[in-house]
């Protein structure tokens, strides 16, 4: 907690220590999706907000939903990371997906798919116990030793009782039947989540990524998987870097051809495949880099290659770069090829690149492992050109 204390900013006003503690001993990610769900009302609710009147700072359980649901899908639905083994988001998701037979794996939750989460059982599910339990905290001695079935009655009657004196961050509302209708946000607690928005999201997201850490331990790059972008990262670059250096070689040379097919390359209008899926590795180095026909590339889409395919893009590979040391600047060469090479598939020198023993080695042992968790992951794997 002291650390969590020390980054986020001191206040007067409100108890930044225990808001600190609450991640302490996270066992799934509802914490952090709820709170990243809040966080998303805070600018809306700072500029209605008036003076003293607190209807204005509800946030209904609808838009808590959507706002987890959002954040949730992304990771889940393009990128199949785990949300932990007792965790029921994934669970919730893939429910809301099989309501829509024909949806494909979209990197944003579709709309009108989200207007209907809150009607899916599963969803709503997912605020049965979060909303009280992330203000749990704020009344320890209350709480302390108490049966888990009395949690939620007793903080949302502690959070009301005393929502002026202790400052939690917010009050649960419930309907007239007692079920969670939204939450409250206390408007000492909404000054403050605005004045240092930044640097609150910042700590929620770094928890979070600590914690999909453990659940995916063995999965790369984790930090890029978690937060929607419009789109992968360009190959432009790449592109026109494997042209330059392809169109050096010389007529009969393997980096010519595809290895999917063996076929000879059209240089005018040919892909670049990641050969384990982007959606798995999540970046673009060019050792996970391959030409290939348009239709070859849109056929694979993200599928692990049969592993007779992986012995094809090493050859392929050494013999790229022995032919690129040759066609590009030393500046260029080194920067966008020399340098992952060594970094990521821990080759240890430059004249490991050009061993060929040494290098096979190397790029089997990084290469491998990776497209079998890939597979594990529940990317479909064997895959070759029909």
């Amino acid at each position: 907690m002291a650390d969590n204390f020390s980054v986020l900013p001191r206040s007067t006003d409100v108890p930044v220590e225990i808001l600190a503690s609450v991640f302490k001993d996270t066992r799934n990610s509802y914490k952090f999706l709820f709170f990243l769900a809040i966080m998303d009302h805070v600018g809306s609710l700072r500029r209605e907000a008036r003076s003293g009147d607190s209807s204005d700072l509800k946030i209904s359980a609808e838009s808590l939903l959507k706002g987890i649901i959002t954040t949730a899908w992304y990771p889940y639905v393009r990128f199949r990371l785990s949300f932990g083994n007792q965790d029921q988001v994934g669970k919730a998701i893939q429910s809301l997906m099989e309501s829509t037979p024909d949806l494909s794996r979209e990197n944003k939750v579709p709309r009108a798919l989200l207007n209907r989460a809150s009607e899916n059982e599963r969803i709503k599910d997912l605020l049965r116990y979060v909303p009280y339990r992330l203000i749990r905290p704020f009344f320890p001695n209350e709480t302390k030793g108490l049966a888990d079935q009395r949690v939620n009655e007793t903080v949302a009657e502690l959070s009301k009782e005393f929502f002026t004196q202790r400052k939690p961050l917010y009050r649960i509302i419930h309907n007239s039947s007692g079920k969670f209708e939204g939450i409250v946000l206390h408007q000492s607690w909404l000054a403050y989540l605005y004045d240092n928005a930044g640097i609150v999201k910042s700590w929620i997201r770094w928890e979070w990524l600590r914690y999909m850490q453990t659940c995916n331990p063995s999965v790369p790059n984790i930090a890029e998987k978690l937060i929607w972008r419009s789109g992968r990262p360009p190959l432009t670059k790449m592109r026109r870097l494997f042209t330059h250096v392809i169109q050096q070689a010389d007529a009969g040379s393997i980096i010519k051809k595809c290895i999917y097919t063996n076929k000879t390359l059209d240089l005018d209008n040919y892909a670049v495949d990641h050969f384990i899926p982007w959606s798995f590795v999540g970046h673009n180095q060019p050792w996970n880099l391959v030409p290939t026909f348009s239709d070859i590339n849109s056929s694979k889409s993200d599928r692990v290659p049969a592993s007779s395919f992986l012995s094809r893009l090493c050859d392929y590979q050494f013999s790229f770069t022995q032919q690129a040391q040759k066609s590009l600047t030393k500046k260029v060469w080194s920067r966008n090829f020399e340098e992952p090479l060594i970094a990521d598939l821990r080759i240890t020198n430059f004249d490991a690149i050009n061993n060929k023993t040494a290098f096979q080695n190397a790029f089997m042992e990084t290469l491998q492992p990776l497209a079998n968790l890939a597979v594990v992951h529940g990317f479909s794997g064997h895959w070759r050109p029909s």
